[in-house]
């Protein structure tokens, strides 16, 4: 699968490339009723017909074209991102060497679920141009002044969410959660885990630290 290409499946596509796909555990994106067994059948048909998966001996298996899902699959980390007030939601799936994104698509008939591959140099790009983020306009340097003016809210952090991001061990539990909030100091980045809460001005260090934890090893 080539960065930016874009394919589309449905709830019972999805399960059938993830559960053939190499790997254990993973995490799913969630939705309202799972697909029955009719839907199941209709899922095997279409991805053959699609030449997403093909027999091997006595077994299914994924072709070439649908190996994306064996990435997927191994992934270390799985991200839940959550946009606020419109409930748009994004799984990412962060492997070693790529990220792949799944999405709900608004259809009236059919629910279906489009996925992306994107190179993980491009997810602050993205971010901001699909609207989950807005581009920070203030640096560490500028933020020191606010950050102690604003010490009560740092300390207790409040408002309106713009964005949660779940991190879950693929497959697993939950290791932390940040939130992009607007509180009446200003915008501000929080992160929750089992240790606590911290949080610090929306400034373009913080967001390259929470991209940074979330989607590689290398500063984004």
């Amino acid at each position: 699968m080539r960065a930016g290409e874009l394919m589309y499946f449905t709830p019972a596509e999805l399960i059938v490339m993830m559960e053939l796909a190499d790997g254990g555990a993973y995490s799913m994106i969630r939705w309202d009723a799972q697909p029955d067994d009719i839907g199941l059948v209709q899922a095997l048909a279409s991805l053959f017909q699609r030449g997403l998966i093909l027999r091997e001996g006595d077994r299914l298996a994924l072709s070439a074209k649908g190996r994306p899902f064996s990435g997927m699959k191994q992934a270390g980390s799985a991200l839940l991102l959550s946009a606020m007030p419109s409930g748009r939601v994004v799984v990412c799936y962060v492997g070693k060497d790529a990220i792949w994104l799944v999405e709900p698509v608004d259809e009236v008939l059919t629910q279906r679920f489009r996925l992306q591959q994107i190179e993980r140099a491009a997810i602050r790009d993205w971010l901001t141009e699909a609207e989950f983020l807005e581009f920070p306009l203030l640096h560490d340097a500028d933020a020191a002044e606010l950050s102690r003016l604003f010490e009560d809210e740092l300390s207790e952090p409040s408002g309106s969410v713009h964005l949660r991001l779940e991190r879950y061990v693929n497959g697993g539990p939950l290791l932390c959660t940040y939130e992009v909030t607007e509180g009446w100091g200003g915008r501000l980045v929080t992160r929750r885990d089992d240790q606590g809460c911290a949080a610090e001005i929306y400034t373009d260090e913080a967001l390259s630290r929470m991209l940074t934890e979330c989607f590689g090893e290398e500063p984004i």
